[in-house]
């Protein structure tokens, strides 16, 4: 059973009472309160998460994810540098610290020891 079909959670929630429960059938102002408050607050978090996930990526972020992205690496921004220079930096960077070939490249160039 479903109030209005305007939230998933809210739908969710209501197919997981008891269909004699009190709070979902008949409807009422518990019911209501179940739906749209915690329902649609669960809709709203879950569109803000996965928003999140998708600007965690350097290739996909929004430019305002760029210098979030950018203080995590303390790379500071050069004023002659583009949006897509920038994230070009930002991702090599990435690419160096999140993979072990990155990580062998890295100790290799600051390895006294390499020819």
């Amino acid at each position: 059973m479903s109030y209005d079909d305007s939230s998933n959670y809210g739908n969710f929630i209501c197919e997981n009472f008891d269909e004699n429960n009190n709070f979902m059938n008949p409807e009422s102002d518990m019911g209501w309160f179940f739906y749209n408050l915690i329902g649609k607050s669960f809709d709203y978090l879950s569109d803000e998460v996965n928003k999140l996930a998708l600007n965690m990526s350097p290739v996909r972020c929004e430019k305002s994810y760029l210098d979030l992205l950018a203080i995590e690496f303390n790379i500071k921004r050069n004023s002659e540098w583009s949006d897509n220079e920038y994230r070009a930096i930002i991702m090599l960077n990435n690419y160096n610290v999140m993979t072990i070939r990155g990580l062998e490249y890295f100790f290799e160039s600051i390895s006294p020891y390499t020819n």
